[in-house]
């Protein structure tokens, strides 16, 4: 039996927030008390498949490298990958 469990991550921003989806936390090595700072996830459920680095958006610098900012500048340009359902 696995020492591990799945956790639904903590919602990072909403999907009025962002005007697309909603933005997940991920965690390190599945460990879902020690959120990661600067890699968020648009899917809840398959976290890989949307994970992405927010200083690695072009929207990074000019929002004076603030997350929010930047991932809802970044989502609203099309810029990060948003899962189908949504």
């Amino acid at each position: 039996m696995s020492p591990y469990k799945w956790v639904a991550p903590e919602m990072f921003l909403s999907a009025e927030e962002t005007t697309v989806c909603p933005v997940y936390h991920t965690y390190r090595d599945d460990m879902w008390n020690s959120p990661m700072q600067f890699h968020f996830t648009t899917d809840a459920t398959e976290p890989e498949d949307h994970m992405f680095d927010v200083r690695d958006l072009p929207t990074w610098k000019a929002s004076g490298k603030n997350k929010m900012i930047a991932i809802i500048k970044a989502m609203q340009q099309g810029l990060i990958k948003v899962p189908e359902v949504w």
